[in-house]
């Protein structure tokens, strides 16, 4: 049975049952309950601009769970979390910054008007 030392309950070491559970009874020794690993969240950042409309975005990926994500509008750098591996992080403050900073630069492509078809019919018959 796997036990440890109360004073030192960092080095589990093993003896036979009978002997560890005496020694758990005494107080000597407590059982060494195994903690599984965490995963740790690695994620990366940056900043970047579209192809299409040059429009700035946030970009962030996690090696460990593999989810990948891209923000974009006016207040991403501030409202929008990435969320992995059981936790929720908000961008870098430099990368929140170099983000603001492209955005006052770009501008909205102008849109094409739109343009109304004269009916096939006209309506005062009817």
């Amino acid at each position: 049975m796997k036990i440890a030392y109360v004073a030192s309950p960092d080095f589990p070491f093993d003896k036979p049952r009978p002997e560890a559970e005496a020694m758990i009874k005494a107080g000597i020794a407590k059982p060494w309950v195994e903690v599984p690993s965490v995963r740790v969240p690695v994620s990366f950042w940056g900043v970047g601009n579209r192809d299409v409309d040059n429009q700035p975005y946030i970009s962030a990926s996690c090696n460990n769970c593999g989810n990948k994500v891209q923000f974009t509008g006016p207040t991403a750098h501030r409202t929008q979390q990435f969320r992995h591996c059981g936790v929720a992080e908000n961008a870098p403050e430099h990368l929140q910054e170099e983000y603001l900073r492209r955005r006052e630069i770009w501008k909205r492509p102008a849109t094409k008007p739109v343009v109304t078809e004269v009916p096939f019919f006209d309506l005062k018959h009817f």
